[in-house]
């Protein structure tokens, strides 16, 4: 039964398709979808690190690709962060040894990016990549800690996130490497085209720009402070 869970939670095809229909029914809570399916993942794999046959670790890759397709289209910030959770989530059967570290190290920085997503999405009244452009002038404590969540989340060097994929597929053969590598330039690909105009692009005059507080500046810096610093323990 755990194990079933966690085919949801850490979403492998098809069971991912279950995933998908319950993110489009959680009303209110579907913003929050990620850190709590996250979570509930985490909660699982702490009780025992599950078991991956060879079957499961295909359907792994195929889903992670599938779904990193599906994340070129994606124009929605949120959606973006749940897409690529789908994405880069599967991988962690590859190595279900390192499930846990694997998952907490990109589930810190796409949690960061969700709540400082929510924050746009309240000043905005949506989380759509057009609704929004140049933050980075007028909300700039918002837009670095975003911009710094963003490259944690694709595992960017020196991000924990970097280290943690390459340990997941460094135990694999050449082509399996290269199949994630352009995995990982398509996930950056996407990444950046859908935030580089909300940070960079030019401002909007009929849109009220509000940076973030400390009181939710503070707790994301150290949250993401903790993901660069990881690698060096």
């Amino acid at each position: 039964m755990r194990k079933l869970l966690l085919l949801f939670t850490v979403p492998v095809l098809p069971f991912s398709l279950a995933t998908e229909y319950l993110y489009a029914r959680t009303g209110v809570l579907k913003d929050l979808f990620v850190p709590v399916l996250g979570l509930l993942a985490l909660f699982l794999v702490s009780l025992g690190a599950p078991e991956a046959g060879g079957l499961l670790k295909f359907l792994a890759v195929v889903t992670s690709l599938v779904y990193t397709l599906r994340l070129l289209v994606v124009e929605e910030l949120l959606g973006w962060v749940f897409m690529y959770y789908l994405s880069v989530a599967p991988l962690a059967w590859l190595k279900p040894e390192q499930m846990l570290m694997y998952l907490v190290a990109f589930l810190f920085p796409l949690s960061a990016l969700t709540f400082l997503l929510l924050h746009l999405k309240r000043l905005a009244g949506t989380a759509h990549a057009r609704a929004v452009s140049g933050t980075a002038e007028y909300m700039p404590v918002w837009s670095f800690l975003t911009f710094t969540a963003l490259i944690a989340s694709l595992a960017v060097a020196p991000a924990y996130t970097f280290f943690a994929l390459y340990n997941v597929v460094a135990s694999y053969g050449l082509p399996l490497a290269l199949l994630i590598l352009l995995e990982w330039v398509l996930w950056n690909w996407s990444g950046f085209k859908l935030f580089s105009a909300v940070l960079f692009g030019r401002p909007r005059e009929d849109f009220r720009y509000e940076d973030v507080g400390s009181e939710l500046a503070f707790p994301i810096f150290f949250l993401l402070l903790v993901v660069f610093i990881l690698p060096l323990f």
